[in-house]
């Protein structure tokens, strides 16, 4: 960042322009993607018997209260349910698959919605 930050009420940094938000906002959310990529990692290695570097903690959350997962998840906004991704997350465990940062970053695929053969009470859409 070139320009100064100014901060808002709550203490967050607010950017002076368009660009340097998009900057901002990318480095906040690769932050908080990496540490969901660590959180994934510890559990992977600690259900592999690898002593991890947190001391099994985030397995035992994933597979307890998940309190450390919702506490990552709220600096997405908190509109992420930490129960689903859990569930996704141990699903992709038992798969032996890998979190890669770079797919966080991936475009998905835009279904369009097609109404052209729906009608309403009668009444075509």
């Amino acid at each position: 960042m070139t320009a100064a930050l100014v901060v808002d009420a709550d203490g967050w940094p607010v950017a002076a322009d368009k660009a340097e938000a998009r900057e901002l906002y990318r480095a906040c959310s690769d932050l908080w993607a990496g540490a969901l990529g660590r959180y994934f990692e510890d559990c992977r290695q600690a259900m592999r018997g690898v002593r991890a570097g947190d001391g099994g903690e985030a397995l035992d959350d994933l597979t307890g209260s998940r309190e450390l997962l919702a506490n990552l998840l709220a600096g997405f906004g908190g509109d992420m349910d930490a129960d689903r991704l859990a569930d996704a997350m141990i699903q992709a465990l038992d798969a032996g698959r890998r979190f890669h940062l770079n797919g966080m970053n991936r475009a998905v695929k835009e279904i369009p919605e097609d109404y052209s053969g729906c009608t309403l009470a009668g009444k075509a859409v």
